[in-house]
């Protein structure tokens, strides 16, 4: 993944002509579009009719050409000004000419500044130029943004239970936003006092209500965020130290609350206390950051000559009003929704992966400058906010630098050997005569550094001085989304997506200047993050490790699942032997993950031989396959039917291109009922063609009876001999119609669920002794299925659990997924699968295998009850808190040191070392449970199972102290 393919073709159409989203209310103007006649071209056989483009009327022709130029500008910096001129110029001629024109124009500058903030400047400077030329349109705007911001005010005052759309970033967000552009526009005002005194009042909501209270308010957490990120927008236009000074003396009164340390173990991305960095909260940086920030602001493009160029001698004015912002009653009882509000819920902490550790020097701004905090602040703000086009999104962020000042960072892809020379340039190492004088160095290696080194020095001299990566900034923002605790704004696949599109966007970039003397970076940009998580994954939280198995698997599979694996080959031979060993979870799921979105085959040809063993995705191990296939079939065809299979599932060559999942895992050879060494097997195939047919359940009862008759007379007429002897037949028959009901569904999911679950659906209920649905209802002469009790029928829903875990074992994920569906029928539990879960007591699912923490994740979200969530929740901590001291009891030794010590020495790869990480995974899947169900987790019960459950005296108070942390720590 060092560089993407050299081709790749993009997953979304190219987004010219795009344009911000306007609000609902611009339609199209309530009159026909004109008739077109109909006689434009003529139609023969030589000539193909040319398709009509419908005539727009002229006012939304109008308004889309302006819209779209409006979008464009401050992309080519080199003729910015021009363009600010061009559409202002239009602006001030057309704004008055036509209501729909004004309201679009409107709409979308509003839009443009939501959803692109890094160009609010941009937006500044046009609405500045066009009032010189046309103070009506002036008017317009401020008058326009007025009504929007106290339209948000009067939202705080009306209590909602509305869920926000995705793409909808929150009320307390879009403040921030159009009251920066609000800001910028101040010159425009006779006097700024309505926005100063805004920010000033805000500010001092946020102290009162945090006053009030001796917990953390995420709302006033984020109205004084989101007041001290935007000052020096205004500071930028209006250098008003008098103000800076004021906001600074309320800031300064804030009270920063302290969370306990359980609740900032619960919210940090990674646990223990060998963390790479110390967590830091963006609410405690944003007010050191702005007391040493440059006054000057050199980081922000500064349009002040563009804008006095076109300064007429007298300006017209305009007053704006003061807004009516509610009281701090009505904002401490709001309830923050939306993609970017929602994230101040809970402690918030910010991610860092480019330390500078790695390269010995800053690739990325300091964490807790100004500067590192607005580009986070503007890029998460982006990619929320056009989170309905991520190819725009990817194009956006990638020309981030172009809205600030480009000369902070170093030139777009550059390698980290160039960045390397920019860093020796910085501290006076002359490389040039260096490497001139070095005499060691082959001719030719020396000519081409020398050459690399010149080319450098020249961007040096023009000022490109800096070794801070745009790529890199981007993407710890992108990530930082995605990682975010307890969950991300918007689904993970999301942000996956993204970085995946970015990446081929940068390459495309690249591709169309072949003269660029830099090779493609982006891709090594999330090479670097991806080998920073690897390194410390054993400290990252259990959730997002799961995230990042997803994101580095979505990664790989859109660049041809290429890796430099055999950089961590020595790793995997020294961790070989443990199982719940963070990295070995690691190797097993992404490889496992690359399995099923594409072929064994494909992605052995990916690994280095240490790796192959993660390409066999069994559940169960040898010893457990036979010890299942003995109890139905005999000892002597387990054995050999397992040796059979196997020797067929490691020839991973010879399975086609084109197979499906049931010929890769052979999962007919996998079913014995069929097996001519078995003696019943051609009962077995009548009942198999009984049920694949849809006969009668009469036709089914007799053959069962048959069964019945011939495995009693063949035992007798054997006896000893195992093949013969079915020690229980009610399990047999279970499993045989399970089974068989999955061989006839083996197609594909689909047919599994529409197919033969409703075509076998008497006949399994039958089996498992329930009662027979609407319209199934018939008598049967010597009915063997009796209606059993819900103890009885339990136990042979277990049966039919582990029958189709049996058959699916070579890919259990699909396994579970059939059981999922088979579940939705009504024939199991949601809690029955919560127990298998746990029902292998040497390779717990649960916490091993990501694919069962999914499915789990969705019985709860799909329940059908909050009553039914809640006992499935409840269930699933009886099991772990049953397993953790089946742990400790294992362990043998509950010192503390030895359930919480971090174990740091892989060397011992022991059984007691193995032990450890299992509990570690125990505890922090039971975190990561309770924190994304806390509204669905009744903590009071959940207290009592602990204190109850777990008899080790250091592991109840760890477990309970996780427990309390998540029930503490939102407000």
């Amino acid at each position: 993944m060092e560089e993407p393919p050299h081709k790749r073709k993009r997953s979304v159409s190219d987004d010219e002509g795009y344009e911000p989203s306007l609000a609902a209310s611009s339609e199209l103007p309530g009159r026909p579009l004109p008739e077109v006649p109909s006689g434009a071209y003529q139609q023969s056989d030589s000539w193909t009719k040319r398709p009509r483009r419908a005539l727009l009327p002229r006012e939304v022709e109008l308004a889309k050409n302006i819209c779209a130029e409006i979008g464009k500008i401050g992309e080519y910096p080199q003729q910015l000004s021009l363009d600010l001129e061009n559409v202002s110029n239009s602006i001030a001629q057309e704004i008055d000419t036509d209501d729909f024109l004004r309201n679009s124009l409107l709409e979308f500058l509003l839009a443009l500044t939501v959803e692109q903030p890094q160009k609010v400047f941009i937006v500044g400077a046009l609405v500045q130029l066009t009032n010189f030329k046309n103070p009506k349109a002036g008017q317009y705007v401020l008058e326009y943004l007025h009504s929007q911001v106290q339209s948000l005010f009067e939202h705080i005052k009306v209590a909602s239970d509305d869920v926000l759309e995705s793409s909808e970033c929150g009320v307390i967000t879009r403040l921030k936003l159009i009251l920066r552009l609000v800001a910028v526009l101040s010159p425009m005002m006779v006097s700024d006092d309505p926005i100063t005194k805004t920010y000033e009042q805000l500010l001092e909501l946020a102290v009162e209500i945090q006053e009030k209270s001796a917990q953390r308010v995420a709302v006033a957490q984020l109205l004084y965020f989101n007041v001290l990120v935007s000052v020096p927008y205004h500071f930028a236009v209006q250098k008003d130290e008098g103000f800076w000074d004021r906001v600074l003396e309320i800031a300064r009164k804030f009270k920063l609350v302290d969370v306990s340390e359980e609740s900032q173990t619960t919210y940090r991305h990674f646990k223990s206390p060998n963390r790479p960095y110390e967590a830091k909260e963006p609410v405690k940086l944003i007010l050191p950051a702005l007391e040493a920030v440059d006054k000057e602001l050199p980081f922000l493009v500064d349009l002040h000559q563009i804008i006095k160029s076109h300064e007429p001698e007298d300006v017209e004015r305009h007053q704006f009003q003061q807004f009516n912002i509610p009281s701090s009653e009505y904002w401490a009882s709001y309830d923050l929704q939306g993609n970017i509000d929602s994230l101040w819920k809970y402690p918030r902490y910010v991610l860092e992966c480019f330390l500078p550790s790695v390269t010995g020097f800053d690739t990325v701004p300091p964490v807790d400058s100004y500067l590192s905090i607005i580009l986070r602040d503007v890029t998460q703000d982006i990619v929320q906010n056009m989170e309905f086009n991520r190819v725009t999104v990817s194009r956006q962020i990638l020309s981030l630098n172009v809205f600030f000042n480009e000369k902070l960072f170093s030139k777009p892809n550059s390698s980290i050997d160039k960045l390397t020379i920019l860093n020796n340039l910085n501290s006076g190492v002359d490389l040039i005569s260096s490497l001139e004088n070095n005499e060691e160095l082959d001719p030719q290696i020396k000519a081409s550094m020398i050459q690399s080194a010149t080319y450098v020095q020249q961007e040096f001299d023009q000022g490109y001085t800096s070794t801070w990566k745009m790529e890199q900034v981007v993407t710890e923002a992108v990530l930082d989304l995605m990682f975010h605790l307890p969950e991300a704004p918007t689904p993970s696949v999301y942000y996956q997506m993204l970085l995946a599109d970015t990446c081929g966007r940068d390459w495309a970039n690249v591709r169309r200047a072949p003269d660029s003397e830099d090779k493609v970076t982006f891709a090594k940009v999330l090479g670097t993050a991806i080998r920073f998580f690897y390194s410390n994954f054993k400290y990252l939280d259990f959730e997002l490790r799961e995230r990042f198995v997803l994101w580095m698997t979505a990664q790989l599979s859109n660049f041809g699942f290429d890796w430099q694996w055999t950089e961590w080959v020595d790793d995997l031979n020294t961790l070989d032997k443990l199982f719940y060993h963070p990295t070995i979870y690691l190797f097993r799921n992404i490889i496992g993950r690359e399995i099923r979105l594409s072929t064994p085959r494909t992605i052995k040809a990916t690994l280095p031989p240490e790796f192959h063993r993660f390409l066999r995705l069994s559940l169960w191990d040898k010893r457990q396959v036979i010890n299942f296939d003995s109890k139905l079939f005999g000892t002597k065809l387990a054995e050999s039917a397992y040796e059979a299979n196997y020797a067929a599932e490691e020839n991973i060559e010879a399975i086609t291109e084109d197979a499906g999942n049931a010929e890769i895992y052979h999962i007919v050879d996998q079913y014995l009922f069929n097996n001519e060494e078995h003696p019943y097997h051609e009962l077995c195939h009548s009942i198999y063609t009984n049920i694949q047919e849809g006969e009668s359940l009469q036709q089914f009862n007799d053959l069962i009876v048959l069964l019945k008759e011939q495995i009693a007379k063949e035992s007798s007429e054997h006896p000893g001999a195992e093949e013969y002897l079915i020690g229980n037949i009610d399990c047999y028959i279970v499993t045989l119609v399970i089974q068989s009901t999955c061989i006839i569904g083996s197609r594909s999911l689909s047919v599994v669920e529409s197919g033969a679950l409703e075509l076998c659906g008497a006949k399994l209920r039958k089996v498992l002794g329930l009662p027979a649905a609407e319209g199934e209802h018939e008598d049967l002469e010597n009915d063997q299925f009796p209606l059993l009790k819900a103890e009885e029928v339990a136990e042979r829903q277990k049966w039919l659990i582990d029958g189709v875990l049996r058959l699916w074992n070579n890919e259990p994920r699909i396994g579970y997924l059939i059981l999922e569906r088979i579940k939705n029928k009504g024939f199991i539990s949601a809690t029955q699968l919560v127990d298998s879960f746990f029902a292998n007591n040497e390779s717990l699912t649960m916490i091993s295998q990501v694919y069962a923490s999914e499915l789990f994740d969705r019985m709860v979200t799909s329940s059908a009850s909050e009553a039914e969530a809640k006992d499935l929740l409840q269930t699933f901590y009886s099991k772990i808190i049953e397993h953790i001291d089946l742990l400790i009891e294992k362990l043998g030794d509950d010192r503390e040191e030895m359930i919480l010590g971090t174990v740091e020495t892989e060397e011992s790869a022991d059984q007691d070392t193995e032990l450890r990480w299992g509990l570690h995974g125990c505890f922090e899947i039971m975190r990561s449970k309770a924190r994304k169900f806390a509204s669905l987790t009744n903590f009071e019960q959940l207290g009592d199972k602990i204190e109850g459950g777990v008899r080790s005296e250091v592991a109840r108070k760890y477990v309970a102290a996780i427990v309390n942390g998540i029930c503490t720590s939102a407000y």
